[in-house]
């Protein structure tokens, strides 16, 4: 009897048509990233004041800059080191006597009057030079506002919670491609829907709506992915993902800097699932879930296609049904008895430990790369540049990976990226609070958040990987299912953490920097993988993870250390 690791490999031939169909795939990364961060543009904070009538009327707009208004009725932010956005000074410019222009009138109240300071009473006056129209302009979401910002923002990353949950069971028992063509015809009809949206509640609802039908088809991506590569690909396959996620941050400014108005843009952004809709109906089944299913006839006709597509030599017998029956009815017979694998995970004391550790660590990493992602506009420099060198980095960071990770080690090379990522961030603190101010100190913090998104990237990539390697085959889409679920977890906090810059700026860096060091001391204590083969069973894991662990600091935190 044959494998049907061993079919896929007698059908690889010149391997082009395998590279051809998982590229294909991944590519929902591009779309995908310009989800995940639509709102670094389309709900940008560009920078306001309050609207105050006598000077920001059409009669009046042009007759004062802007630097004058701001001396004359804005206070300053010591601490923000500019304008306040959220409070003017009480001057009643109505009241002012005699033929005097509206600027004399300025001049006269500033110079005789001890003002006091009062709230926006009108809504805010937004600077239009970078951007025409954001959601955060269009409904006013700043100050007492501000955290509806933040709330959309979350509830977009719970509908990828939710999506993350649903969609590896949906792609289990629909099968791999199905999954993946509705989630991106959703993703198309839901994101232009989004740019007509009649008020923030409507928009916050459709981007949960978004999130939650869209992110089954990149999971289903992945997984389809990896089932259809050769042995020796799955890692770049796994990986792959991630940097095309990074080539699509790239694109996006580009299209950023053409639609400069949210609405267009986003129809834009939707627009970046329609392609892969019409490339989807090209795309055989994943042979794996076929057999899975005990749909033999039809992961015949598949591996053949692909045998002939990849034009392999050689007369080889493809029976799966003949050969793969009895293993499917062993799968079968594993599947009901370790059926609940959570249980099975939880119930055991260093299993326990790991997975909680792990999913600690994909938290805090999901939480920083995120919180540097969303927080291009808050850096130095141009926001459209900043957000495509985030992008860039993804790339770089990854494709570093790939080799690292045979060199080093999964654990070496996740504490490694995690502390680059943790000095990065607080490094830039540094920076912001010593040289503010000074505009080369502000383009040195922009160079450590780049290190500290180059760090948070490579940690995301090694985490997937390491995660596979250290849990066992009966419990490794558990494990997989429960680390995504704290990432998530990571991604819906981000925007509450970022909005404390607003009122403390150095304080945001440095929870990044301080919980990635956080991070990459726990990642210390996982046990290295490198050259070990996979593990199969959860009493297998348990005796390697007590081995490695049972002596460990981590061990005594836990209370277990000693314990048999």
């Amino acid at each position: 009897m044959r494998s049907i690791d061993t079919m896929l490999e007698d059908c690889i031939g010149n391997g082009r048509y395998q590279a051809a169909i998982i590229s294909l795939v991944l590519l929902v990364g591009i779309p995908a990233a310009f989800m995940q961060t639509a709102t670094v543009f389309i709900a940008a904070l560009p920078d306001a004041r309050c609207w105050i009538e006598a000077v920001d009327n059409d009669t009046a707009s042009d007759v004062l800059s802007e630097d004058v208004i701001k001396s004359a009725l804005i206070p300053y932010d010591e601490i923000a080191q500019r304008y306040d956005r959220c409070h003017m000074f009480n001057y009643n410019l109505t009241g002012c006597e005699g033929n005097l222009n509206i600027s004399q009138c300025v001049d006269d109240v500033t110079n005789s009057t001890s003002p006091n300071i009062g709230d926006c009473q009108d809504g805010h006056h937004f600077s239009r030079d970078i951007f025409e129209s954001t959601v955060a302009t269009e409904w006013d979401l700043l100050c007492g506002r501000l955290t509806l910002k933040s709330g959309s923002t979350s509830v977009f990353y719970f509908g990828v919670f939710a999506g993350s949950i649903i969609g590896g069971a949906l792609s289990d028992r629909f099968g791999r491609i199905l999954i993946y063509k509705i989630g991106l015809l959703a993703g198309l009809v839901v994101g232009i829907a989004v740019a007509f949206s009649p008020n923030y509640h409507v928009f916050s609802l459709l981007r949960f709506l978004l999130a939650l039908l869209y992110k089954p088809a990149s999971l289903a991506a992945v997984v389809y992915a990896l089932e259809v590569s050769r042995e020796r690909w799955k890692t770049t396959a796994a990986l792959g993902y991630n940097i095309i996620y990074g080539l699509g941050c790239v694109i996006m400014s580009g299209l950023a800097i053409f639609w400069r108005n949210w609405r267009p843009l986003q129809i834009a952004f939707s627009l970046g699932f329609l392609p892969l809709v019409l490339t989807s109906f090209f795309l055989p089944e994943s042979p794996r879930w076929l057999v899975s299913k005990e749909k033999f006839a039809e992961a015949d006709k598949t591996l053949k296609l692909m045998r002939k597509r990849n034009h392999a030599k050689g007369v080889v017998d493809l029976n799966t049904e003949r050969d793969l029956a009895p293993v499917a009815a062993d799968k079968r017979e594993v599947n009901n008895k370790d059926g609940n694998s959570l249980i099975e995970t939880f119930s055991r004391p260093y299993s326990r430990m790991m997975t909680i550790n792990n999913m600690f660590v994909w938290m805090i990493t999901s939480l920083v790369y995120y919180g540097i992602s969303l927080n291009s506009g808050a850096l130095a420099g141009n926001i459209y540049v900043n957000h495509a060198l985030g992008g860039a980095m993804d790339i770089i960071a990854i494709s570093l990976c790939i080799v690292a990770i045979s060199k080093f080690g999964c654990r070496n090379c996740t504490v490694m990226t995690l502390v680059l990522c943790g000095l990065s961030c607080l490094l830039s603190t540094v920076a912001l609070h010593v040289g503010a101010g000074v505009t080369a100190i502000k383009y040195v913090g922009l160079v450590l958040a780049m290190s500290g998104r180059f760090g948070s990237s490579a940690a995301f990539a090694v985490l997937f990987v390491h995660t596979v390697e250290l849990f066992p085959t009966s419990g490794r889409n558990t494990a997989l299912g429960l680390a995504s679920m704290a990432a998530r977890i990571g991604s819906i906090i981000t925007p509450f953490t970022l909005q404390i810059q607003y009122q403390v700026p150095w304080l945001t860096q440095a929870i990044f920097g301080f919980t990635a060091l956080a991070a990459a001391c726990v990642a210390y204590s996982f046990p290295e993988t490198k050259d070990n083969s996979l593990l199969m069973t959860f009493n297998e894991t348990e005796k390697y993870f007590e081995k490695n662990l049972r002596s460990s600091k981590m061990a005594t935190i836990y209370c277990i250390s000693g314990k048999r």
